[in-house]
């Protein structure tokens, strides 16, 4: 009788090891890839779906392609503040935290990078943020920038972004911004509007 008692409490002490000894959780099967690098496979999970005026909770995983590693990045904070006050005034972007990030929709490597990922989001149904995440760093940067991503140029190492601006006569408009990779702003072209 005490070895049929034995066996199962060994089994639960070696699983409760294994997990204190921070073992990663794997990859949730619901996860969906976005992009991939050379290296890299870039995945976003949605944890859980979005209630009320807030948007879903979204983690962001990578995997290694030769090993199969899986790290885990980040997860959105629905409730956090936009910040956009911090943003006032500068062109550049600022450093925040990965909590700040309030959604993601969609999470893309850098192009010859693949330790910076560029995650965007619209928890406003009106805005589009976009953030850039330096794994190597553990930083986030956040742009002030309102229309999300156009393209890059990879031999320069630009980021090309859209956000609006209003007329002193009334109407909107958008404008093209160009910045770094590590977030400076370099310039900015008002856009044409297809008719």
């Amino acid at each position: 009788m005490k070895k049929n008692f034995l066996l199962p409490v060994l089994f639960l002490a070696c699983v409760a090891g294994s997990l204190r000894a921070g073992n990663p959780p794997g990859l949730p099967s619901t996860a969906m890839q976005s992009d991939r690098s050379e290296r890299l496979e870039l995945y976003i999970n949605v944890d859980e779906s979005g209630v009320d005026e807030y948007p879903a909770t979204i983690s962001v995983y990578t995997k290694d392609i030769r090993s199969g590693k899986i790290t885990y990045i980040l997860t959105s904070n629905p409730r956090a503040d936009i910040g956009w006050q911090q943003m006032k005034g500068t062109k550049n972007a600022i450093e925040v935290t990965s909590n700040d990030i309030p959604a993601i929709e969609k999470a893309v490597f850098l192009p010859g990078c693949d330790n910076l990922i560029l995650i965007e989001g619209c928890p406003d149904a009106r805005n589009i943020y976009t953030y850039v995440i330096d794994t190597d760093k553990q930083k986030v940067l956040r742009f002030p920038t309102t229309e999300g991503l156009l393209y890059f140029e990879p031999d320069e190492r630009l980021i090309h972004l859209s956000s609006y601006r209003y007329r002193a006569e009334g109407g909107r408009y958008s404008v093209d911004m160009a910045y770094t990779y590590e977030g400076i702003f370099v310039n900015e072209a008002e856009m044409e509007m297809e008719e």
